[in-house]
C-alpha cells in the first residue's frame, strides 16, 4: 500500500488532501462559531484557529476512508 495519490499522473502525499479537507471544515466551524457568537469569549482567535485547524486533521486523518 503506497501513501501517496495518483492524480492524473502527479503523485501526491495523502497529507494535501487532507490538510485541504481539514482546511475547509475549519472554515466553516469557524462560519458556524462566529455567527453563534463564540469568538467573543475567546481570548486568542488566531491561536484558537491553528488548534481547530490541527484537531480537525487528526480527525480526518483518522477516518477509514477505503479507495
Amino acid at each position: 500500500m503506497t501513501n501517496e495519490i495518483d492524480i492524473a499522473g502527479i503523485f501526491l502525499s495523502t497529507m494535501v488532501p487532507t490538510a485541504i479537507a481539514s482546511l475547509f471544515l475549519t472554515w466553516c466551524v469557524r462560519k458556524l462559531l462566529g455567527g453563534a457568537g463564540v469568538y467573543h469569549y475567546i481570548w486568542h482567535p488566531a491561536l484558537f484557529d491553528a488548534a481547530l485547524f490541527l484537531i480537525l486533521w487528526a480527525v480526518v486523518i483518522a477516518l477509514p476512508v477505503k479507495v
